[in-house]
């Protein structure tokens, strides 16, 4: 598909899965929500988080930061580019209007250009064959998206951009979360609701086109907020005549249009209370709140930042920032409060896990890794199922989790943590069904994987990071196999604290008293045969 920059009233923008963040929306309901022209599938996304793995800009607004892969950067002129981002980067996009960081790359200037474990991206399902989506560009400024249903690997993938004339493109999200729609129809379908997808529409007037740091962007914010004063006047007349969804879809332009004025998005989230779900209410008080904040209108601000959390407890934009403000308002054990609840959510989404839940898939042999009956003998936390004794430490904090039959280690005093879980898998599993049982359809940053045999036990290894509003936790993940189940072992910390935290995992399991094995046949290839 070609999408040419140069036509008057062509706009390529970001789409959102409502209440954005952390929600995902069917794909044919996402589209008759945002109507545009075209659209292709966006950047990756955690399947646990439902958070994007890439920095998003849409209308001027930094709607996510993630600080990984490369970046299609365009401005309201239409001018495109394509920029590489370092992990954790926080790159100013005050002059773009739509940002949307993938990646790898697989174009620069001309040449096919594929490095991609230099820019974090190690996982299988990204360097193997699978279904595309890629964007490029050209020198006459005409935007490429392609798709493809049948698997193919970046190489070839490059290529193909090369082909269409692209001088520089990247990789979008792919797999199952392949998808195309055009002018009223699905093109290709993906196999799961999506977070995000790169939008073209025709037609746009030049007051919807704004970044803050575009040349005479004041006198466009002027001219924004007339219009969207404008928009506001119309709502309420919709909303006089009992028309809600009409009345909620001009509030949300109003909003759009002139995202300084708190009172427009507190409106719409009262509309939204009636029309939306809660998620979006949850978003649009968010919002509010962090204008409120900006004028410092701090209690304001604090007010609103709680009722986005009440309607959507997973914002973790909305959480962090009501932390640091209560915090600068002197309010320390709410603003740990606030904290506590974002560091679990982060193991939450760090930790692979399985159990009957809204997102969980039960395996067939479940019932081989429900929760071990322990006992404490002489200072040590015995787990015969496991094959593991586990010397009470006074650093740690010990505590069984029903819901997922995992044991979970908290250190007292550092962000550090260790979860313990049998993985219901047959010990002759190869990596690759262990990898597929942790992280089904998961993409995950800077994966690295190794297999070693560590104090008499086999060990497969995975190291990786998750990002969680801009901030990244290292997993280590070690699978060993006692008694002839995968026993899974997840260390977690922030990345800016691994130098703290990395001796006080090797100390604890320097303690770990392993059981001996029960007598009996041992399987002939623990872990599957290994890759020659």
């Amino acid at each position: 598909m070609t999408i040419d920059l140069r036509s008057p009233g062509v706009k390529v923008t970001v789409g959102l899965a409502r209440g954005f963040p952390a929600t995902d929306e069917p794909f044919p309901l996402l589209m008759q929500r945002l109507r545009p022209v075209a659209a292709i599938t966006g950047t990756f996304f955690s399947v646990q988080s439902l958070l994007p793995v890439g920095d998003i800009v849409r209308d001027g607004y930094v709607e996510y930061r993630a600080g990984f892969g490369t970046a299609l950067a365009i401005t309201p002129g239409n001018r495109a580019r394509f920029l590489r981002l370092r992990p954790g980067e926080e790159r100013d996009w005050s002059p773009y209007e739509t940002v949307l960081a993938c990646g790898p790359t697989l174009l620069r200037e001309g040449k096919a250009l594929l490095a991609p474990r230099h820019e974090g991206f190690r996982s299988p399902r990204v360097l193997g064959k699978a279904p595309r989506a890629a964007v490029g560009i050209t020198p006459r400024r005409k935007l490429k998206w392609v798709v493809t249903a049948q698997p193919v690997s970046l190489e070839e993938l490059a290529l193909l951009l090369k082909d269409l004339g692209c001088t520089e493109g990247m990789n979008l999200d792919g797999g199952t979360s392949a998808a195309l729609w055009y002018r009223g129809s699905i093109v290709l379908a993906p196999g799961r609701p999506l977070v995000n997808v790169l939008a073209c529409y025709e037609g746009v007037p030049e007051i919807y086109r704004f970044a803050p740091g575009m040349p005479q962007a004041q006198a466009r914010a002027k001219q924004r907020a007339s219009k969207a004063a404008e928009w506001f006047r119309r709502a309420e007349e919709a909303l006089a005549k009992g028309r809600a969804r009409q009345g909620a879809q001009w509030l949300e332009l109003a909003a759009r249009l002139d995202g300084g004025n708190a009172g427009y998005f507190l409106r719409w989230a009262q509309v939204l209370k009636e029309v939306g779900i809660r998620q979006e209410v949850g978003a649009a008080y968010a919002r509010a709140a962090e204008i409120y904040a900006r004028k410092e209108m701090l209690a304001e601000a604090v007010r609103c930042y709680e009722q986005a959390l009440l309607y959507h407890p997973r914002h973790v934009m909305a959480r962090r920032s009501l932390a640091q403000l209560l915090r600068q308002m002197g309010h320390l054990p709410q603003a740990e409060a606030q904290q506590a609840v974002l560091l679990r959510m982060a193991q939450d989404w760090s930790v692979p896990r399985w159990f009957v839940g809204e997102r969980g898939v039960v395996p067939p042999t479940i019932s081989r890794a429900l929760p071990p009956q322990a006992t404490v003998e002489g200072g040590v936390l015995q787990v015969p199922s496991w094959g593991l004794g586990l010397p009470l430490d006074e650093e740690w904090r010990y505590d069984w989790e029903r819901a997922t039959g995992r044991l979970r280690l908290s250190h007292r005093s550092r962000p550090a943590w260790v979860y313990v879980q049998p993985l219901p898998l047959p010990a002759d599993a190869s990596p690759e069904s262990i990898l597929q049982a942790l992280w089904p359809q998961e993409f995950l940053p800077n994966l690295q994987g190794e297999r070693f045999t560590w104090r008499s036990v086999p060990v497969h290894r995975w190291r990786y990071l998750t990002i969680l509003d801009g901030e990244w936790f290292l997993t280590d993940l070690w699978v060993m196999l006692r008694r002839r189940l995968p026993l899974v072992f997840s260390f977690l910390t922030p990345s800016a604290a691994e130098a703290q935290t990395e001796p006080l995992f090797l100390a604890l399991r320097s303690r770990w008293l392993w059981q001996e094995e029960p007598e009996g046949p041992s399987p002939a290839q623990p872990f599957g045969k290994p890759k020659q």
